[in-house]
């Protein structure tokens, strides 16, 4: 019998994709990997983007983040994030196995010039393999703001999310803080570099994490970005480091017919 969430899994990337057609003209990539914010950019409307990659810490984590994209209107997108496969050196009976399902909207809330902000709502569904040492019990739920602005050619995004974390052992549920600063700034045409530095902070458990994010961008292609990066974990509830590798890939328009050759005068 197929798992219910690989099942939502399979149909979440192949609805998409069956109804893009061929041969694909993807739009810019709007990256929001690998930090731990994500900024005011949207996908461009009517295409499917897919941000896809891997984070691993040597002998302790591996992790496979994905998350597909779809670009509702110039001010809204919708996305779903999952993890393939996710293992975690802890106690436990289940430290291997299918990550967090996330599914969730982005909106854009105003505009000004170079200056934007926007509204996210999420939702972390139950049976995934968070990292704990059983699988996820309780539904999560996440509301965050987020606002942009440029500075000349530095780019910089503050960033603030409100989780409600259930807490599967007593019902309660318990109140995740992270907040962030990141900034990026171009190093050629085709080159971008990006910071940042996060906390993700649970009072109730009195669990303060603490991340400094440093990488790279680099544009493939018009629809394709590349980005590798170092997390260095500055706290003892943080990860000692990540290596974080992945792309962003735009892959075009959806329910659009091409166009067939022009008949007539």
């Amino acid at each position: 019998m197929v798992h219910p969430r690989l099942l939502a899994l399979a149909l979440a990337v192949a609805l998409p994709l069956g109804a893009c057609t061929a041969p694909f003209e993807g739009a810019t990539p709007t990256p929001q990997r690998p930090t731990v914010s994500s900024d005011t950019n949207l996908t461009v409307a009517g295409t499917i983007e897919l941000e896809s990659g891997i984070a691993f810490e040597a002998s302790e984590s591996f992790d496979t983040p994905n998350t597909l994209k779809l670009g509702l209107s110039d001010t809204a997108e919708a996305f779903v994030g999952f993890s393939p496969q996710r293992s975690t050196e802890v106690p436990g009976p289940n430290p291997r196995g299918a990550g967090d399902f996330v599914i969730g909207s982005r909106m854009k809330v105003a505009e000004e010039g170079s200056f934007g902000a926007a509204v996210q709502i999420a939702t972390r569904l139950p049976g995934g393999n968070g990292g704990d040492s059983e699988g996820r019990e309780e539904a999560d739920f996440f509301v965050a703001g987020m606002a942009s602005d440029q500075f000349g050619d530095l780019g910089v995004t503050g960033f603030y999310q409100l989780g409600l974390i259930g807490d599967g052992d007593d019902d309660s549920i318990l109140a995740e803080h992270t907040a962030a600063l990141a900034v990026g700034a171009p190093a050629s045409d085709s080159v971008g570099l990006f910071g940042e530095i996060a906390g993700i902070f649970r009072p109730d458990l009195d669990s303060n994490a603490v991340l400094a994010t440093a990488g790279a961008s680099w544009a493939w292609a018009p629809n394709l970005t590349l980005d590798g990066a170092l997390q260095i974990g500055l706290t003892e509830d943080a990860p000692d480091y990540l290596l974080l590798f992945g792309m962003t890939w735009n892959l075009g328009g959806i329910l659009q017919r091409p166009r067939g050759p022009e008949v007539g005068p």
